[in-house]
């Protein structure tokens, strides 16, 4: 998930991430180990973790946590998953949100609601 603030007021073309949140079903005596394997969880500002708030995607709950904990709006994030029902979950809460297939459908897919990739 990545967060879009402030960007409605920037033109289209400057428009960036402000930062990189992340949503996982992960359990919390796992997550530790796959984080210390593998650096990709180091470019996340924050991860909220299904384990430890004990609330899973697609549970509209947990978008709405996602966003509280960032101190952003739904409107302002934007969500990939590979999950056709996660995503609709993210649609619910009003977030936009893509089916994640490829790497260049996911970039065209952020650069259609106006962010830099």
């Amino acid at each position: 998930m990545c967060t879009n603030r402030h960007a409605a007021s920037q033109p289209v073309a400057q428009r960036t991430l402000s930062s990189q949140l992340g949503l996982s079903n992960f359990s919390a005596e796992t997550f530790p180990w796959c984080r210390a394997r593998y650096d990709v969880f180091e470019q996340f500002d924050d991860i909220v973790l299904s384990g430890e708030v004990g609330i899973a995607k697609p549970d509209p709950a947990v978008y709405r946590l996602v966003c509280e904990r960032s101190g952003i709006e739904p409107s302002e994030a934007v969500f990939l998953d590979d999950s056709s029902t996660n995503v609709d979950g993210a649609h619910a809460v009003g977030m936009p949100a893509f089916l994640f297939t490829d790497v260049g459908r996911a970039r065209a897919d952020l650069r259609s609601v106006g962010l830099a990739v």
